[in-house]
C-alpha cells in the first residue's frame, strides 16, 4: 500500500497504529508499504516506520532540511553531504539520496532519475506545464495517452497546441 502524506494518519491515534503495524507485519504477509511525505517534521513522528523501512529516497531539500533529515534518520556526515549535494536540470532528470538497510548495514548513495519525455509530461507539477497539459488534453479531446504523445514530439503532423 502506498500512504500519501502520511504525516496526516500519524495524527489520528487509531490510524497511526494500523500504519505502524503495517511496517512491523509488513513481511510477513509479503507487504512493502510505502509512506511519502513531503514534511521532514512527519519523520520525526514516525520512529515505528523508520525503524522498520528497509530504503529511503530523498528528493532536493534546503541545507537546513537536509540536517534536519540526518538527524532524524542518524545519518553520517558523509550521506548528509550527498543529500545536501543532489541535484539535477528541470525536465531531464532528477537526482535522490537512496539508502538501503540491509542485515543491520546502511549503504547509501545518489541515483539520477531519468524520465521519459511522456512521464515527464505525465508527472510535471510546473503550473504552466499543467495549463499546456491541460489544453493539449482538451485538443485530444481528453485522450490523455495521445495528449501527451503529442507534448513528447512522438506525433507528427497532428494536433499541437
Amino acid at each position: 500500500p502506498v500512504i500519501e502524506e502520511f504525516g496526516v494518519l500519524l495524527k489520528i491515534p487509531e490510524a497511526a497504529e494500523f500504519v505502524n503495524s503495517l511496517y512491523k507485519l509488513g513481511r510477513a504477509y509479503n507487504l512493502w508499504p510505502i509512506a511519502i511525505s513531503q514534511e521532514i517534521g512527519d519523520m520525526a513522528g514516525a520512529r515505528g516506520i523508520l525503524n522498520n523501512t528497509s530504503t529511503v529516497f530523498i528528493g532536493k531539500v534546503s541545507p537546513f532540511e537536509a540536517d534536519q533529515v540526518a538527524d532524524i534518520l542518524g545519518l553520517k556526515d558523509s550521506a548528509r553531504a550527498l543529500i545536501k549535494s543532489l541535484g539535477g536540470e528541470r525536465g531531464r532528470y532528477r537526482e535522490y539520496f537512496v539508502q538501503v538497510t540491509k542485515e543491520n548495514a546502511r549503504e547509501g548513495d545518489v541515483i539520477q532519475l531519468w524520465p521519459s519525455k511522456m512521464l515527464y509530461w505525465l508527472l510535471t507539477t510546473d503550473p504552466v506545464e499543467r495549463s499546456k497539459l491541460g489544453d493539449t488534453l482538451g485538443a485530444y479531446r481528453g485522450n490523455l495517452t495521445e495528449a501527451l504523445r503529442s507534448l513528447a514530439g512522438e506525433r507528427q503532423g497532428e494536433v499541437r497546441v
